[in-house]
């Protein structure tokens, strides 16, 4: 009766419905509700709710990791997957230490336009994000 689709086949749109889908189904294991946004509010492509009633996260939906300047000082995660694996990071926690270890500091991407991300993680960056990883 149903038949799984080929994901990379969908447009732009389709793409990030998907990744919110999958990313909120992670979430969902570990006590969060997830309530996507029509809107970037604050740089949030959505809101994660814990059933603790306390902690809530603004959450930026990404096809790969990598670190923005616009998203500085907004307490942005970052959400995205590789090959099968889920991360969520604190945006502006792991900029900093990755600026220290002196990774995209005068970088032209950086420098010139703001953000820096990755096509694949590179071996030290899945270190850095391993306690970030969901599954």
């Amino acid at each position: 009766m149903f038949i799984k689709i080929d994901c990379t086949l969908f447009n732009p749109r389709q793409q990030e419905n998907y990744n919110f889908q999958k990313i909120s189904s992670c979430l969902a294991d570990y006590g969060f509700n997830c309530l996507r946004l029509t809107d970037d509010w604050e740089g949030a492509d959505f809101i994660a709710y814990h059933v603790d009633g306390s902690t809530i996260l603004k959450v930026q939906l990404k096809g790969r990791a990598g670190f923005y300047k616009k998203y500085e000082g907004k307490q942005i995660y970052i959400a995205f997957q590789e090959d099968g694996d889920t991360y969520l990071y604190p945006h502006d926690e792991l900029l900093q230490q990755w600026l220290n270890l002196g990774k995209i500091a005068g970088t032209d991407s950086w420098e010139d336009k703001g953000e820096f991300h990755y096509p694949r993680l590179t071996k030290d960056l899945k270190a850095v994000l391993l306690p970030y990883k969901l599954r």
